[in-house]
């Protein structure tokens, strides 16, 4: 029986990313006490419950388990046809509105699909806008700002988006910018800006047509109440509308925008390796410091690993207590839960003990690039969740000083051991 609070299915659910309620469940779910969109297993953004939301999280659970039940009884009751209809009739509709739930509410729309798909390339949180509270509209937009600053050193995207400079390189971070831009602030000149980006999504017409059908959308003037907002202090951080965010970015540009491309190396991996789709890294020897690094991950593992034997002879402590003595069932815990432990610590630790003893004895790095979307700690241990990437990498692991969700979402230039991953050093950071 599960007892606790936990996120629930949820709705508009697409590649791994939902809207979620969180119920209290005591076997079955309770009663509701918030709402949050998941966006990975380890990041979240708090979202109001709305009444679909308690509606839907009742209605997988209570209505089928109802439903079912309603059917049963009316199968099993003697005489009385009307009753008997009665129930069969609410038992398939509750069944059919839990079956609805699951099926209908759960997915996103199909319209929905192209416009989050176009997203999760721009960047790591693919919700459409809409669902989304004002607050997390515009932190997103402004991280959006922020990318395209970092990646092609202006703010003004408008200005490209006008002059047809669109291509592979800027359209998803272009088409992303004008949906929330227009979301944000729902007029008909920033709807016809959304619709100039979502016209290059049509590959059949070139981006010179399409500038020459589409008007000229620009930014409106702001208003007297907006040019006294913008002048007036605000705290760090905090911006009240686009021109604020577009401001705010440029800000940050002048700052600091050319410290992470200062001291970078430009390394590209040679294209070739084991098949088509694996990119062979460069290769260094590891230094001093590199090995005590994998001597360390090698030493949290077998703390790891200690610690769970002495749990399990704490259990096992107990079991003897519990147990009275008793010969024959002693030995036969003993061994249950030694093959138990013996078979989680072959599947746990084997490999990575294997991997970091060979990279001990190779002594070899690699120089790699990867996009960092999902981070994780456990005690001293860091495990950053790369994209699919050119070199097959899927997790680095690392200590607990690469734990920070400002990570996320970036390109890492890095170093890692060339077998177990484990992270070396940061060479750059970059959007």
């Amino acid at each position: 029986m599960r007892i606790g609070i936990i996120p629930m299915p949820g709705r508009h659910s697409f590649n791994g990313q939902s809207i979620k309620p969180k119920f209290f469940i005591l076997g079955l779910p309770l009663f509701p006490t918030g709402c949050f969109y998941k966006i990975s297993d380890n990041l979240g953004i708090d979202v109001p419950l709305t009444g679909a939301d308690v509606f839907h999280g009742f209605a997988k659970f209570h209505f089928g388990l109802g439903g079912i039940g309603l059917v049963i009884w009316a199968n099993n009751m003697y005489g009385g046809h009307a009753g008997k209809i009665l129930l069969l009739i609410a038992g398939v509709v509750l069944t059919c509105l839990s079956i609805f739930s699951w099926v209908k509410h759960y997915r996103t729309d199909r319209e929905d699909e192209l416009p989050r798909r176009v997203f999760g390339k721009a960047f790591m949180y693919n919700m459409l806008p809409e669902y989304l509270p004002a607050k997390a509209q515009t932190a997103l937009y402004g991280e959006l700002l922020r990318i395209y600053t970092g990646k092609f050193g202006k703010t003004d995207w408008l200005s490209d988006l006008n002059a047809g400079r669109v291509d592979k390189s800027n359209f998803a971070l272009l088409y992303t910018m004008a949906y929330y831009h227009k979301t944000i602030q729902p007029t008909a000149n920033n709807e016809l800006i959304f619709q100039k980006a979502a016209a290059y999504l049509n590959k059949n017409k070139s981006a010179q047509n399409t500038a020459t059908t589409t008007q000229t959308a620009s930014y409106a003037a702001p208003s007297p109440t907006q040019t006294s907002a913008a002048s007036s202090p605000k705290p760090a951080g905090q911006t009240n509308n686009l021109d604020d965010l577009v401001r705010t970015a440029q800000q940050s540009m002048n700052r600091g925008g050319n410290k992470a491309n200062s001291n970078t190396r430009t390394t590209t991996p040679p294209a070739g390796g084991r098949n088509a789709n694996r990119t062979v890294a460069s290769e260094e020897k590891i230094t001093s410091r590199d090995a005590d690094k994998l001597r360390a991950a090698k030493s949290e593992m077998t703390n790891q690993l200690l610690m769970f034997a002495g749990l399990l002879f704490f259990g096992f402590i107990v079991v003897t207590m519990l147990s009275g003595g008793g010969g024959t069932m002693l030995i036969t815990v003993f061994f249950m839960m030694l093959i138990i432990y013996g078979g989680i610590s072959l599947a746990v630790y084997y490999q990575p003990f294997t991997k970091i003893n060979r990279d001990l004895q190779m002594r070899k790095k690699i120089l790699v690039k990867v996009r960092i979307k999902d981070i994780a700690k456990e005690q001293g241990t860091v495990y950053l969740k790369v994209q699919p990437n050119s070199y097959g990498i899927k997790q680095i692991q690392g200590p607990a000083q690469y734990y920070s969700m400002d990570l996320l979402n970036k390109e890492l230039e890095i170093y890692v051991a060339k077998y177990s991953h484990t992270l070396f050093e940061v060479v750059r950071v970059s959007y």
